[in-house]
């Protein structure tokens, strides 16, 4: 019994990716926080409920250690956004939003630095998207 729970554990894991546990949620409080500490910010933006595409997105992206400790090295306020894309709150931070899931660097001032859809891959990720932060 204790085995298929710990089955049903893993299959689940797998299945959804990492959990981006230690990711905030309030866009509001990162900006507060960029501003304050002069820090980048890496947003998640996914719909709400989360579909498929950002699940495979978080598992190929955040499912890999490279990419969490560059994403650590970067200094990045890292913030999970879920929203629909017609969202009211994004037209106050000036994000245009045509498609979901979506990866955006800000900027401390809440400037957009780049951004990226579901389609770009793990290396790519660190070496053009996260690259494009640093001075």
């Amino acid at each position: 019994m204790v085995a298929l729970g710990v089955a049903t554990l893993i299959y689940l894991r797998q299945r959804s990716g990492p959990a981006l546990e230690d990711w905030k949620e309030d866009l509001d409080a990162a900006l507060r926080e960029a501003a304050d500490s002069n820090r980048p910010i890496l947003v998640f933006f996914m719909s709400d409920p989360p579909g498929s595409e950002a699940e495979d997105l978080n598992k190929r992206i955040f499912g890999k250690d490279e990419n969490v400790k560059a994403v650590k090295n970067g200094g990045f306020i890292q913030v999970k956004a879920k929203l629909k894309p017609q969202d009211p709150r994004l037209s106050q931070y000036r994000i245009r939003l045509e498609d979901l899931p979506l990866l955006m660097i800000l900027s401390a001032q809440g400037k957009e630095i780049k951004r990226r859809d579901k389609s770009i891959g793990e290396v790519p990720f660190r070496s053009e998207f996260l690259d494009c932060s640093k001075p």
